[in-house]
């Protein structure tokens, strides 16, 4: 996988942009201090620990709600997939959309 999907610059650490255009926007805050899960307009589109917290690991389904992301349309998400990290561990799981 690539970098996190981050159209709207939020620029994060694992930003698709951090090596290009995030080095020139000068932000006042941190990435950290900018995406909590009380002020989410600065997280990563995708960013979905920064918005709800962690997830707690648990049996059964759990439900998460974004509200700031955009009602899925296939064809723009078709490309795409969602990828749980463990902490600050490398990538330990991704599925794609479907």
């Amino acid at each position: 996988t690539g970098g996190h999907w981050d159209p709207t610059f939020a620029c994060g650490p694992a930003s698709d942009f951090s090596g290009t255009t995030c080095t020139g926007l000068m932000y006042d805050q941190s990435y950290s201090t900018r995406c909590t899960t009380n002020s989410t307009n600065g997280c990563e589109y995708g960013d979905i620990s920064g918005k709800v917290g962690t997830i707690e690991i648990k049996t059964g389904t759990q439900e998460f709600i974004d509200s700031f992301i955009q009602t899925p349309v296939k064809k723009f998400y078709e490309d795409l997939s969602i990828v749980l990290h463990c902490g600050g561990a490398p990538r330990v799981a991704c599925a794609n959309f479907h």
